[in-house]
């Protein structure tokens, strides 16, 4: 595949637009868990980060979740297909 958005062919436009959409829905919910969990540990007194050290980890944390989830779903997407034919 290329890096190049130009020296892409259909089928990599394809892949990479599938994997970018599915990454960014997991992102979101796992997003949308994340705050409706705030909201019961708040309440509950379930541990929530309350130091920087804490808050930084869940920073860093989410921070190469983005970062490596669209790349992990695309190699899972094109051993997929891949694994189809």
């Amino acid at each position: 595949m290329g890096e190049e958005v130009k020296a892409l062919d259909e089928f990599e436009l394809r892949l990479r637009g599938r994997a970018m959409g599915l990454a960014y829905a997991i992102f979101t919910g796992l997003a949308l868990v994340s705050v409706l969990y705030s909201a019961i540990a708040a309440d509950k007194g379930f541990w929530f980060p309350s130091t920087y050290d804490e808050f930084n980890g869940v920073f860093w944390g989410v921070f190469l979740y983005a970062a490596v989830l669209p790349a992990a779903i695309l190699s899972w997407l094109v051993d997929q297909s891949f694994n189809q034919e």
